[in-house]
Formats: C-alpha cells, structure tokens, sequence
C-alpha cells in the first residue's frame, strides 16, 4: 500500500496542540466522555467541561502504564501500575481510593475499560493469565468473569463490551448484549507465528483487532466477517471516532514518516498528523482516545506528553496546559 499523504489545503488540515510544557512521560490516555485522564510517572486528569489538566501524583510511587475514564457518571476513573489496579471515585464529598488485583498471585492487568451491562457500569480488568474480573457496584472488589484466556477488552463511550480471545488457533471475539449476556463470534485463524500483542477498540457494533505480527482487522457488524485494514501498524494503539458502526478508525503508521492515520469505514486511509522526535524511538504514540464531548482525538507520548488533534471544521481548540 503506498503512503498516504497530509492535507495540502489549509480548510483540510487538522490542528494540533501539545498540551503539557514541558512534555512529560505518558504512556496511557482515556477519554471517550468528557473526563480525559493519562498516566505516566503521574496522574493527569482533565475533568468534563474544563480547560487544563490537573496533576496529582499516583498512591504508589510506580510508573503508570494504563488508564480507563468511566464515560458515563459517576465518571470514576483507574489507573495500574502493571501489577494492580487503582480506582478513583467519589464517596460522599470524599476521594475515595479502590486496590483491585487477581485471585492468582503473579498476574498482572494487560487491558481494562469501563462498560455497562444490565444497566450497571462497572471496570472490566483483563489480567496476564487470561481471566476477566469486573469490579462490584460499591467499588470494594472485583467479580470474575466466566470466561477464559481473555487477551484484551475495550469499550466504547455508550459503554459497549468486547472482549477478544486470541491463541495459535483462532481470534474470538465476545460482544455485550442488552440482558448482560455475551454475544460469540469466532472469526479468523492466525498466521503460523505471531506476538501476542493485542489491541481492541469498539464503535457500536463495530469492532477493531490488532494483533503483532498479524495485521490489523475491522467487523462493522455483529456477525460480519473480520476484514484487514492496510495503513495501520499492527503494534500500535487504537481508538474509533464515536459510538457509530461506521465510525473511523485512528492507529499509528511508523513506515509513514510516523503518522497518526484516519481511516474511513470504506477503507481509505490518510494521516492526519507526522509526529517528529528526537533519538531513535520507533513508536512515539502509545495510546489513542477520542473523546466524543469535545470532538477531539487525544494522543499519549513517553516523549510529547499529551497531544490533541481537531478535526478540520474552521475551529480551534483552547489550550490546555496546566
């Protein structure tokens, strides 16, 4: 596939904003509906309806490498260090603080986001040995889930499930239904080899997969097939403009001068932005989030911080540094 190319037309072009100075380490960002929070060494946290970040630095003094912002109230938010789970809420008038961690010692969390089933919105947490947990409604631990060797969650801003299921045989993929129930689909077969990698993200009923050494897959509907999607790298983060079955699709392209790349649902895919930074790093974007009240798609960087990217419509975003 040959590389796309940025927008010549200045009406065209999306803005950007690099939104902390300096720049500090980010890993994570979470943000579908209004409470934007990204994580790296610390916490940042952009609350709906403001214009600047807040830090706070995290309970433990670890490095934060994964954040999930309840979309919906109460707009609870968590955070892991790689070997637990953190859960912020509010307990009356109080910052009330969760640890939420594995029945299995030596696991840790490898994917995580908030989702609603039968009218409740609670974290899902899938952990390194392929079990699902979710957190009970008053936050004091979790319930596990019966499914097994669970490779990654994700949901969207209406707080729609799916879970994928990933080994040297098969991809299956589980979707949400309305009475709490999942719904089964098991799709493509893997190639011979591949890095267990994988990556999901939700629009409706459409679905995104990557997986390392596999390639990137898109369903737009319960039951249609897993087709590929050329321009995006396999190993790198995803994230569906909004809650709509034919919602684009944002990933990372390090062999297009390391673009963060659009993708239509008809296939077309172009860069909105090439990213430069210093040294050798191959992969500057860790994580992508778009968040549906503000109409914008946020980038985490370990070396930019937090970058945010406007859509072409003749507006400008605010900054937002702290």
């Amino acid at each position: 596939m040959s590389k796309g190319k940025l927008p010549t037309h200045a009406s065209d072009a999306w803005s950007s904003l690099f939104l902390l100075d300096p720049p500090p380490m980010i890993n994570a960002i979470s943000g579908q509906g209004g409470l934007v929070i990204a994580g790296g060494f610390d916490i940042y946290r952009l609350r709906r309806g403001a214009e600047h970040f807040q830090k706070r630095e995290p309970p433990d003094p670890e490095e934060i490498n994964l954040v999930a912002a309840e979309a919906r109230p109460p707009f609870r938010y968590a955070i892991s260090d790689g070997q637990s789970v953190t859960v912020f809420f509010k307990n009356g008038q109080e910052d009330g603080l969760a640890k939420l961690d594995s029945d299995e010692d030596g696991c840790w969390p490898v994917s995580m986001a908030w989702a609603t089933l039968d009218g409740t919105s609670s974290l899902f947490v899938c952990w390194s040995n392929g079990e699902v947990t979710m957190s009970a409604p008053d936050n004091s631990g979790v319930v596990s889930v019966d499914l097994e060797g669970i490779s990654a969650c994700a949901a969207d801003a209406a707080g729609k499930l799916a879970l994928a299921a990933v080994d040297e045989e098969s991809c299956v993929l589980y979707r949400s239904n309305a009475d709490a129930t999942m719904h089964v689909e098991q799709t493509v077969t893997p190639p011979v080899e591949f890095m267990r990698d994988v990556r999901l993200a939700v629009a409706g009923d459409a679905v995104a997969v990557s997986m390392k050494g596999w390639g990137v897959f898109v369903a737009r509907a319960r039951g249609a097939p897993l087709v590929r999607c050329d321009g995006i790298d396999d190993d790198g983060p995803l994230a569906f403009e909004g809650t709509s079955n034919d919602a684009a699709l944002y990933g990372t392209s390090a062999s297009n001068d390391r673009a963060i790349v659009r993708v239509t649902a008809d296939g077309v895919a172009l860069p909105i932005a090439e990213l430069e930074t210093d040294g050798e790093l191959t992969q500057p974007i860790r994580d992508l989030t778009w968040d549906v009240s503000r109409s914008l798609l946020y980038a985490a960087s370990p070396v930019l911080g937090i970058i945010s990217f406007t859509p072409p419509r003749g507006k400008t975003t605010k900054k937002l540094l702290s």
